[in-house]
C-alpha cells in the first residue's frame, strides 16, 4: 500500500477536475527556448502539475493548422505571449482533501487492491462501480458549487433577437406580450 499511494492518489486526482486541487498560476516563459515545430513559445509547467484545466482561457482549438498549444514533457508549447494556467496540482496534505475525494480515492484502492487480498475478480468490478459512484457524486456537488459560465451568443441568434438579448423567442422578452 505504502508503495503506491502517491500513485493511486495522483490517479484519482488527474481523475477530476477536484476544486480543492485546482489552482491559477501565471506561467513566464522559457528563454533559453528556440523556436521549433512551429511553436514560438514554451512556458514550463508547475512541480505540482497533473492535468490541465484551461490554458488561457481557450474554450477550443481553432479551425485549421496546428493546435493553440501542446502540453509535453513538463512544458506547454504556444504561439501566445503569455500563459494563463488553471490546472490540477498535486496535493499531498491529507487535511486538504475534500471529503467526497476520500471517499473515491478510498473506492479506487479497494479495487485495485481486491484481487491481491481476496483472489476475488468479481469483487473488484463491483469496487471498480463503486468508485465511479464516488466520482459522480463528486462531480455533481463541485457543479453545484460554482455559478454557471455565461455561453457566448453567436451571430446568427444575435441576428434574430438583437446583441443585447440572451432570449431565444422575442415573444417571451421582458415586455414582450407575455410580461407586459
Amino acid at each position: 500500500m505504502r508503495m503506491n499511494w502517491d500513485t493511486y492518489r495522483r490517479a484519482v486526482l488527474r481523475d477530476g477536475l477536484w476544486k480543492f486541487a485546482k489552482e491559477m498560476v501565471v506561467l513566464t516563459a522559457d528563454a533559453d527556448y528556440t523556436a521549433e515545430f512551429s511553436y514560438a513559445n514554451r512556458y514550463p509547467l508547475p512541480a505540482d502539475f497533473l492535468r490541465l484545466v484551461s490554458f488561457n482561457d481557450l474554450k477550443g482549438n481553432a479551425d485549421g493548422g496546428i493546435p493553440p498549444y501542446q502540453v509535453m514533457n513538463g512544458y506547454i508549447y504556444t504561439n501566445m505571449g503569455y500563459a494563463n494556467l488553471v490546472y490540477i496540482s498535486d496535493v499531498l496534505d491529507a487535511t486538504a482533501f475534500d471529503p467526497l475525494f476520500c471517499e473515491s480515492l478510498a473506492g479506487y484502492i479497494a479495487a485495485k487492491l481486491c484481487n491481491t487480498l481476496t483472489g476475488s475478480p468479481g469483487g473488484a468490478q463491483a469496487l471498480e462501480a463503486e468508485y465511479r459512484k464516488a466520482k459522480q457524486r463528486a462531480k455533481f456537488a463541485g457543479a453545484t458549487e460554482d455559478p454557471s459560465e455565461q455561453l457566448d451568443i453567436d451571430v446568427w441568434m444575435q441576428s434574430r433577437v438583437g446583441a443585447t438579448s440572451l432570449n431565444r423567442d422575442p415573444d417571451f422578452a421582458e415586455g414582450g406580450p407575455l410580461f407586459p
